[in-house]
């Protein structure tokens, strides 16, 4: 049960970072806000499934069953924020987002999703890797305002626009799930090939 609850957690948190995002009106300073998620995440250990799967059959790393709950714990977590989505004036169109996403090709979701996976991998592990205060931080302070700012796609923040924009009135759509699917591949298949070929720690004496 806290696996499963700390997992929803890393969900709200993300969704949380989207929120903040979808409340300014500048792209820069929205992208920087989202960071607050992932930086939640790697503070507090909780499992977000596109921190936790580039280490699937890898010491310390979880099982596909737990990955599986992981990630459907996430998406709970961030659909319960944008179900609870209040839109801010001067902030973005959150059905705009969403119709958007939802116009992508399959293929474009898959590439857009191939990238951010890589990135938020390069985040996370640094931060697992590395002690220094400053520099452990700066792979998820620059690399979530770099995904957010290219358009990649990260499976846990679409589940939160997506939410939300339900919640706003957008008809709920087959293209929607498709949509994530297709993001959840690509997260998974960038952050699976990163780790593979990123060096590996020197192994201790």
């Amino acid at each position: 049960m806290h696996f499963f609850l700390h997992s929803m957690a890393a969900g709200v948190s993300i969704a949380l970072g989207g929120y903040a995002y979808m409340s300014v009106e500048s792209r820069y300073l929205g992208a920087f806000l989202f960071s607050f998620g992932l930086y939640a995440v790697c503070q507090y250990g909780l499992p977000l499934f596109t921190g936790r799967i580039a280490y699937l059959g890898r010491p310390g790393g979880y099982g596909p069953k737990q990955l599986l709950i992981m990630l459907a714990a996430n998406f709970i977590g961030a659909a319960i924020v944008g179900l609870l989505y209040l839109p801010v004036a001067g902030g973005g169109d959150i059905l705009r987002v969403a119709q958007e996403k939802m116009s992508q090709t399959p293929w474009q979701s898959f590439v857009r999703g191939l990238f951010c996976g890589a990135i938020v991998f390069i985040g996370v592990d640094i931060f697992r890797r590395y002690q220094d205060p400053m520099g452990r931080y700066l792979g998820v302070l620059l690399g979530v305002p770099a995904f957010v700012l290219a358009r990649f796609e990260h499976c846990v923040a679409d589940a939160f626009y997506f939410a939300a924009a339900w919640q706003q009135g957008l008809p709920v759509a087959l293209g929607a799930f498709t949509m994530l699917a297709m993001v959840v591949l690509g997260n998974t298949v960038g952050a699976l090939l990163m780790n593979l070929i990123v060096p590996q720690p020197a192994p201790k004496p």
